[in-house]
């Protein structure tokens, strides 16, 4: 649901406000947290934060509402983002899971388990 919430919110600043990079910063740093919180299946906060922006640009087209060729172009863009900063995410929680292990001994069960 945080999700939806997020690709919305990058979306909107996407086509409304109509800025393409603070779209991408957006969606650059919500599909990070999601990566980082949720860490096992990454592949839901990808295709759902890049898939974002081309949505909203289709929503804009449907409501009359016509975005300029480069926004539409820019849209598409911030797919290459959502993927690296999904990965990026993923590793930043590998990267405290090792630094920073738990003091109890469920705790090389659980870093197990979230990859």
């Amino acid at each position: 649901m945080l999700a939806v919430l997020f690709a919305f919110v990058s979306g909107y600043a996407h086509v409304r406000i109509n800025d393409s990079g603070l779209a991408v910063v957006f969606v650059t740093a919500f599909t990070m947290f999601l990566a980082y919180k949720r860490p096992r299946r990454i592949w839901r906060w990808i295709m759902v934060m890049a898939l974002s922006l081309p949505m909203a640009v289709v929503v804009a087209q449907v409501t009359q509402t016509r975005p300029p060729l480069g926004m539409v172009a820019g849209s598409f863009a911030g797919s290459a983002f959502a993927i690296v900063a999904g990965i990026g995410g993923q590793l930043l929680r590998r990267a405290v899971d090792v630094l920073f292990p738990q003091k109890n001994e469920k705790s090389t069960e659980s870093i197990s388990k979230n990859y």
